[in-house]
């Protein structure tokens, strides 16, 4: 026995000295996260350095004011994310570091209590903000004072977070623009700094085309990158980056995560890849073509958001691109790669990431069901599912089940599609996808119908087919027989699926840190052999063997948000459906309002006295026209019952009194905006041209005399209205018509 446990020993000695297939060694690959926003935001912070000269401070909940921030860190300063209201203990350590800090946005934003915790520790505190996003991206700019500049949708966060990365590598500021318009205030500072470049981020419809005119007239140099979404848009991006090295990935589905990897992404001259949660194919495509040069890799966002099936994916397939060894889910399923010596040979391991499985080169003859979550109206109406037949490699036929719209042009667009298919080889899919996806395309071959990234396109159904060619595929690899066709939310409404779905979305009685009960979401699943299971609860779907990304009677997010995505899907990944549900906050707030304003008009030159009129906001509207005044307003001030709650500052540039409400509300109630603002405009009078004087001498006619008081030039119509109003803001009448 002592012979035998020495020749043991003696072995695993061996064993453990014997050169090892390099995994990680070369290429790293990890995974930044904490339990929370705020938590991976301070992760973040770690990879940069241990003490920091700045630090720059932004609202977890709220992008408008964080979006062009990304800029200030340099890529050596990091951004942690706050509530509004208070400063955890953890994020105020982090800030005790640096010597300087910059906060993003209002006291609306983030309170002046905050602001003051900051200075209690002693740092330079510096408040960045404008009247809006818009000016806040200006007051940004600002500091860095770059001639190259970026511009990109103020209204949504994912093209400025994809911009973050090539922004700090080429020291260029964003400036966030409306999607048809330039604000004023972006529109002076980009005319005061007469910039070198302009570079648009996003297709026509964030940026439109009208926009790129109006800047190729403020620059002569104006180039834009977009792809058909915000997930190829940062593809299309990350192009642009020469020499790479690193790259960061993140969550398009949430702003948090990608804001806080800008600091890290600058650091290492790395771009964002945005990837949805689902599926990695945008991701796992950029590593297998920059294979031999990305040597760092970063997921920033936890399993919520990144699951831990694609984190494995991505960092198999990274493996597999450094090493040149199989990994446990490839990018080829097909490829086989041998081991460099006979005398080791790793055990091999199960596939363990079901979204890459085995396929066959040929698939299986039969009805088959695909499921593309791509389309004209993907949020709203869910996904697109077709139907196909596959006899001999070839596609026999194919219907849609179910349109991602309820919109006839996009409708018609399946009808030109499915008859054309038909009789095509299977393997011809993956071109007309590519013809329905690219621009080069547009106005030639059989297919194409893309002019944009905004144009309704037939690619979605496309993409849904060749699903159902995968599948079959898959079939005739392993013979495992797949039960379940499609999953779809209840209803028979195949050519109106929004009504099926906002019918369910509306019950939704979610709230935050309360078990969820979502059996009023019902499915309906079709079985492959024909039968469909109507109206099945969420509760009963494990029987079926359908899993989800949700657990009935789970405490819903501990972060607060206001809606989930609810994802269902059966063992093989093939049938899947989604609904976005909205979640209440943990205490329910009611909305309230000011409930009326004190004009004070200047001082009368007959009376001497400051006349005021009380102005009562109607419940039912946004928008108020507080009267018709022939005085000039000295002074706007709001109130709630009887508390002043505040006082309007007016702004010369813009003509208007803007409110920024700090008055404290009961636990149970939320102001409806948090901003407000009464805007006028003074023009000069309209006068009238002289009659034509019967006198042949000209001098003899008398030319009118231009007013001499303001109440000469205008009653005013004064409106007041909340900052989401982009609907011109007053009505001027002039006394002479």
């Amino acid at each position: 026995m002592r012979k035998i446990d020495k020749a043991i020993l003696l072995s695993l000695s061996l064993a453990l000295l014997l050169p090892m297939p390099a995994m990680a060694k070369e290429g790293k690959v990890t995974r930044i996260y904490g339990k929370d926003r705020y938590e991976t935001s301070l992760k973040v912070a770690d990879e940069l350095s241990n003490s920091y000269e700045k630090i720059i401070v932004a609202n977890g909940e709220i992008f408008s004011d964080a979006l062009s921030g990304s800029i200030l860190t340099e890529g050596k300063y990091p951004i942690v994310l706050t509530a509004k209201d208070k400063l955890d203990s953890s994020v105020k350590a982090k800030i005790s570091k640096a010597k300087e800090v910059y906060i993003l946005g209002g006291s609306e934003t983030i309170s002046l209590n905050v602001e003051n915790d900051i200075k209690s520790l002693g740092k330079k505190v510096s408040r960045v903000q404008g009247i809006d996003r818009y000016e806040t991206s200006v007051k940004i700019a600002d500091i860095t004072r770059s001639k190259d500049l970026v511009l990109v949708n103020g209204d949504i966060f994912p093209d400025s977070l994809i911009a973050s990365g090539i922004a700090l590598l080429s020291n260029k500021s964003i400036l966030l623009v409306k999607s048809n318009e330039i604000p004023k205030s972006v529109e002076q500072y980009i005319k005061n700094v007469n910039p070198s470049s302009i570079t648009i981020i996003g297709g026509n419809k964030s940026v439109s085309d009208s926009i790129e005119k109006a800047a190729k007239a403020l620059s002569k140099n104006v180039s834009r990158i977009s792809g058909k979404d915000r997930y190829s848009t940062s593809l299309e991006v990350a192009k642009q980056f020469k020499d790479l090295k690193n790259m960061i990935i993140a969550s398009g589905e949430s702003f948090s995560d990608a804001l806080s990897a800008s600091s890290i992404a600058g650091k290492l001259k790395a771009p964002i890849i945005l990837i949805d949660g689902k599926n990695d194919a945008v991701a796992l495509k950029y590593i297998e073509n920059n294979k031999k040069g990305i040597d760092n890799l970063k997921i920033v966002g936890g399993p919520r958001l990144i699951s831990e099936n694609i984190y494995k994916s991505i960092e198999n397939v990274f493996i597999e691109a450094k090493d040149n060894k199989k990994p446990i889910a490839s990018l080829r399923p097909n490829s086989s790669a041998k081991p460099e010596s006979d005398k080791i040979k790793p055990n091999p391991k199960p596939d363990s990431n079901p979204q890459q499985p085995k396929l066959a080169d040929k698939p299986a003859n039969g009805i088959w069901y695909g499921t593309a979550f791509e389309g004209y109206g993907v949020e709203q109406y869910g996904a697109s599912i077709v139907k196909v037949e596959i006899r001999d490699g070839k596609i026999k036929s194919s219907e849609a089940i179910k349109h991602c719209a309820s919109d006839s042009d996009y409708i018609n667009l399946s009808k030109k599609l499915l008859p054309t298919v038909k009789d095509k080889n299977t393997s011809d899919i993956d071109s007309i996808i590519k013809e329905l996806s690219n621009e080069e395309y547009k106005n030639h071959g059989e297919y194409a119908d893309a002019v944009t990234g905004a144009t309704r396109t037939s690619r979605g159904y496309a993409i849904a087919i060749k699903n159902a060619i995968e599948r079959a595929r898959k079939f005739e690899a392993d013979k495992k027989e797949q039960k379940i066709a499609y999953i779809k939310i209840t209803g028979d409404n195949a050519d109106r699926p929004g009504f099926d779905r906002s019918k369910i979305a509306d019950k939704s009685n979610l709230k935050n840190g309360i078990k969820a009960d979502f059996d009023f979401v019902s499915y309906d699943i079709a079985m492959s052999d024909g039968t469909i299971l109507k109206d099945v609860k969420f509760s009963e779907l494990e029987k079926y063997n359908i899993t989800s990304n949700y657990k009935q009677n789970e405490v819903l997010n501990s972060d607060n948000k206001d809606s989930i995505t609810l994802t269902v899907q059966d063992e093989t990944g093939y049938a899947v459906e989604t609904i976005r549900l909205a979640v209440k906050p943990k205490v329910e707030k009611f909305k309230v309002r000011p409930t009326h304003a004190l004009i004070t008009f200047a001082k009368s030159a007959d009376s001497g006295d400051a006349e005021t009129k009380k102005v009562d906001i109607q419940e039912d509207r946004f928008a108020y026209d507080l009267g018709t005044f022939n005085q000039k307003i000295e002074k706007v001030e709001l109130f709630k019952d009887d508390k002043l709650i505040s006082t309007g500052v007016f702004h010369e540039r813009f003509n208007y009194w803007w409110f920024d409400i700090k008055y404290d509300l009961n636990e149970n109630e939320m102001w409806e905006h948090d901003k407000y603002r009464i805007t006028t405009r003074i023009v000069q009078p309209i006068v009238p041209k002289p009659e034509k004087p019967e006198s042949p001498n000209p001098e003899e006619s008398e030319a009118p005399k231009p007013p001499q008081k303001i109440e000469d030039y205008y009653p005013a119509k004064y409106v007041f209205k909340d900052k989401k109003t982009k609907e011109k803001v007053a009505e001027i009448v002039l006394k002479n018509g």
